[in-house]
Order: C-alpha cells, then structure tokens, then sequence
C-alpha cells in the first residue's frame, strides 16, 4: 500500500521517474502498486495531445489550400512556400495516421468535416461588409 502513495507522491515530485516506475510495475504486473489515477489522467491528457495535432495539422492544410488557390496577389512570391507547407502538413499528417491505425479513419473524417465548417464560417465572415 505504501507503493501507491510513493508513487503518488513521485509524481508530483519526479515526473521521469514517476513514469519509470510505473513501468516497471505494469510490465513486472503488480498492478496493485500501481498509481491509476495519475496514469489514467496522463492517458487522458495523451489523447487529447494527439487529438489537437491531427486538428492542427488538418487546419493548417486547409488553410494553406485556401491560401495557394485564391490568394492571387502573393502567390507569385508565396506559391512554392505554401505547396511545400501542403505536403509537409500532409506527410505529418499520414505518418501520425499510420503509427496509429486503430480506428483513426474515423476520427480523421469527423475532424476533418469539423475543421472544414469552421473554416468555411471563418472565410464567410471575412467577406460579409459592414456599414
């Protein structure tokens, strides 16, 4: 029982070793030491990390697409810069998908459809004038 509050204790106190030991103890299976709240708030915090990258990244694309397709006065200048962006986010984006596979087809769409929405709307209210 003392386990479970010095890794508790660990964590606030040593992050690294923290997540060393715990670790260990998942892979030595003494899953009675191990410290499940804060590993379950770090999986937690994992996900969402991985979430906002794929959003960024599907953003990013998007607006860089925007931005080679209709802005006509910089693209002489800015027209390579924004197609190397392009595949950049792109390559970034395919690698993150494929490290991890499992059902990220989906969750890829939904952002995507998301992300596409809110740019839409964004650009919308760009051009509405105002008196």
């Amino acid at each position: 029982m003392t386990a479970i509050i010095d890794l508790k204790t660990l964590y606030k106190s040593n992050y690294l070793q923290w997540l060393e030991e715990t670790i260990k103890c998942l892979k030595a299976r003494q899953l009675a030491e191990v410290d499940y709240e804060n590993l379950i708030e770090e999986l937690e915090d994992l996900a969402k990390n991985e979430k906002k990258r794929v959003k960024s990244l599907l953003e990013q694309i998007i607006r860089h697409l925007l931005l080679y397709q209709y802005w006509d006065l910089e693209k002489p200048r800015n027209a390579n810069h924004w197609a190397a962006e392009i595949i950049s986010f792109r390559n970034q984006l395919n690698e993150d998908l494929s490290a991890n596979s499992t059902n990220n087809f989906n969750n890829f769409v939904n952002i995507f459809i998301a992300q596409s929405k809110l740019l839409f709307f964004s650009f919308e209210n760009l051009f509405i004038f105002k008196d």
